[in-house]
């Protein structure tokens, strides 16, 4: 016989935001009235809410939960209470309250037609409506404007874009969309018809879910909330009322992106880890996103507590990635503010070293000479530690101070000491940065032996950080290595680009696979969007993706007798001593990711490609000169799914009369003076 859930469980709620400093007794007194203000709410006992909201605030004046409660109680007071609708605002009900006299008729110009109110609560009210553009009914939950700032706008909308993130998992409550009409911020959620739990609750015998259904229901929540701590989202109000049920008795997390989106202090180690990966393999909007969600919990929060104390050295550590240094008195800001606090903190010890890299960082990143040497002489005692709070080699920081006091060779002895150490640790990205800045150090001094060093140093850095996905080292390198050579740099913006910069500086040897003219037909393909495609999927089953992707590229390259001569992610450069076998071989993939597309159309490869024929034995440097850029050039034209070709590609495989060119057009191609021809090819 199967047991049943008590239904206590519906009482279960994560700590909202009450002050730190709140006495604990205190903290459990407003704790009890916000969830009394909350099964009141529920009831629809607005005088109720207003009470317990007005005794909140007898504790705690700022406390921004009991102000948006009173805030619904006195709108609601001032006009005829609804009638429940649904303990579920976004599930359908056959006793939703009817439309108010002021109720919207539609949203984002006509495409989503309202069709009934489903319910309010302290922050939103929401509606039922229609979606005409994909023809399915969804809710719309429009954020109430009263008493709203533009920060508390912003604020709003920075959660919605994080709940949006997070949307992509099973059990996490997708948002479809997020607009403005008339001043009225809103957002497009599924419409849940299974319901939410706390009604499934109130619907059950005795209150009290069947054991087996309410481990399912956990089970699912706990998936949903992993996945977002993953991500360093924690939810502060989680229970029952804010867990939905799709058709199938998915259970999916809600209500994220109004009052229970936040970032603990508590889990700022956390995030901030997610911060420098993020932006060590380049994806920079996420990071953003991240450090925004880092800097709101902060400003919550005293400068004078320890967590406060994260951004002295992680802003400065994400400046050295990025170069932009406009967040660098914010960190100092916060440095300065933890060296006030009392020494005898825990865990101080370890904070104060952060803090002094990353003033370290910042006075390297301006150019401050002096406030390099100031820092040199605080860290100097921690040379062959690794900072384990950014997983710096402190001989790299030192390294850099003393590069910007202008004692090189005291900066090459101490980037020595960083290669030695990461090396025998096995600290791979750190390995890669020193090799960097060692490099630019040996750039600098231009002793005897030192330019050839700098490049080994640099090939080096390229070879790891192209392994680990590293992009904005990439890029860092590769420019690097093109102003060695005299070559302006590039813009990258592409894995195409980046292969590109990448041969131009290595110029390999590809005779060997030149046709018996001395020509070579270069092909260059990258997945379109795939850095979006990263956001939504995440790193893990991203790096799936690409392992797919790279199969199937390299299995016809190999059938079609082609060369591999570099490749970036999700980036290729290919050589092929026949023009027609380039661009079979390119129809090929393009056929076979096409039918990769029809088994998944949940998540399409897009894959897009560009080819030229240059002669490579007798003009070398203009083959990497002109026809390589030339290739890549075509190849970011195209669009996912395309192929487009040069002129003199199309004159060498268009005689047997087999392959379909559209109509040629001219382009203005970056790098490239004049207008450039090229063909689309109709591969299907």
């Amino acid at each position: 016989m199967s047991q049943a859930l008590p239904s206590q469980w519906t009482s279960f709620r994560l700590p909202r935001n009450i002050p730190i400093m709140v006495s604990d007794r205190r903290r459990l007194r407003i704790e009890r009235l916000l969830d009394e203000a909350e099964d009141a709410v529920a009831r629809y006992d607005w005088q109720a809410v207003r009470e317990a909201a007005q005794a909140v605030l007898a504790f705690d004046p700022e406390n921004s939960d009991a102000l948006d409660l009173l805030t619904g109680a006195e709108r609601a007071l001032s006009v005829s209470a609804p009638t429940p609708a649904s303990p579920n605002p976004t599930s359908v009900s056959s006793s939703a309250t009817s439309p108010t006299s002021d109720q919207p008729r539609s949203f984002a110009n006509g495409r989503y037609q309202v069709k009934q109110f489903l319910g309010e609560s302290g922050k939103k009210r929401v509606y039922q409506a229609h979606d005409s553009a994909l023809d399915r009914d969804v809710a719309i939950a429009v954020i109430k404007a009263e008493g709203l700032d533009d920060v508390a706008r912003t604020r709003i909308t920075r959660e919605a874009q994080a709940m949006g993130r997070l949307g992509d998992h099973h059990n996490i409550l997708q948002i479809h969309d997020l607009g403005e009409d008339n001043g009225q911020t809103y957002l497009i959620l599924p419409l849940m018809t299974g319901g939410s739990v706390e009604a499934l609750i109130q619907n059950a015998p005795d209150d009290r879910l069947e054991l087996e259904q309410a481990l399912d229901i956990a089970k699912g929540v706990c998936r949903g909330l992993e996945f977002a701590h993953s991500r360093g989202i924690v939810h502060r109000d989680l229970k029952p009322g804010n867990v939905w049920l799709a058709d199938d008795g998915t259970a999916k997390i809600g209500d994220f992106g109004n009052r229970g989106l936040t970032v603990s202090p508590r889990e700022c180690r956390i995030l901030y880890i997610h911060i420098l990966v993020e932006h060590e393999v380049g994806n920079f909007d996420q990071a953003e996103a991240y450090l925004e969600e880092l800097l709101d919990a902060m400003r919550h929060n005293s400068p004078g507590r320890i967590e406060y104390s994260f951004l002295s050295g992680l802003i400065p550590m994400v400046a050295c990635i990025t170069g932009k240094t406009e967040r660098l008195d914010v960190a100092k800001e916060a440095g300065q503010a933890l060296f006030s606090i009392d020494r005898g903190t825990d865990r101080l010890g370890e904070l104060v070293q952060f803090a002094q890299t990353g003033l370290g960082l910042a006075a390297v990143l301006e150019g401050n000479a002096a406030a390099a040497r100031e820092q040199y002489a605080a860290l100097e005692s921690q040379r062959g530690l690794m900072l384990m709070l950014g997983g710096m080699a402190n001989n790299r920081v030192l390294g850099l101070l003393a590069q910007t006091m202008g004692d090189l060779d005291q900066a090459i002895v101490h980037f020595e000491d960083a290669l030695a150490f990461c090396r025998k640790a096995g600290y791979r990205p750190e390995l890669a940065w020193s090799c960097c800045d060692y490099s630019d150090a040996l750039r600098e001094r231009d002793a005897d032996g030192d330019r050839a060093k700098s490049i080994a140093l640099l090939d080096e850095s390229l070879a790891i950080s192209s392994e680990l996905g590293m992009g904005p080292l990439i890029e860092r390198v590769l420019a690097r290595k093109l102003e060695i050579q005299g070559v302006a740099s590039v813009d990258i913006k592409t894995s195409i680009d980046a292969v590109a910069s990448a041969v131009q500086s290595e110029q390999p040897d590809l005779r060997s696979h030149a046709a018996p003219d001395g020509t070579v037909t270069i092909l260059f393909s990258d997945i379109e969007g795939s850095t979006q495609m990263t956001e939504r999927l995440g790193d893990q089953l991203m790096q799936q993706v690409l392992r797919g992707h790279n199969d199937i590229v390299r299995h016809q390259v190999a059938a079609f007798g082609g060369f591999e001569v570099k490749s970036l992610g999700d980036g290729f450069m290919l050589a092929f001593s026949s023009a027609r076998r380039a661009l079979q071989c390119a129809m090929a993939i393009q056929r076979a990711f096409a039918a990769h597309n029809h088994e998944h159309p949940e998540e399409p490869v897009l894959v897009r490609m560009g080819l030229h024929t240059g002669e490579f034995v007798q003009e070398m440097d203009d083959f990497f000169g002109k026809n390589v850029i030339l290739a890549s050039r075509i190849a970011d034209q195209a669009h996912g799914g395309e192929i487009l070709v040069s002129s003199l590609l199309k004159e060498l495989t268009d005689s047997a009369g087999d392959i379909r060119f559209g109509e040629g057009q001219e382009l203005e191609l970056k790098g490239l003076s004049g207008l450039n021809r090229v063909y689309l090819v109709d591969w299907s």
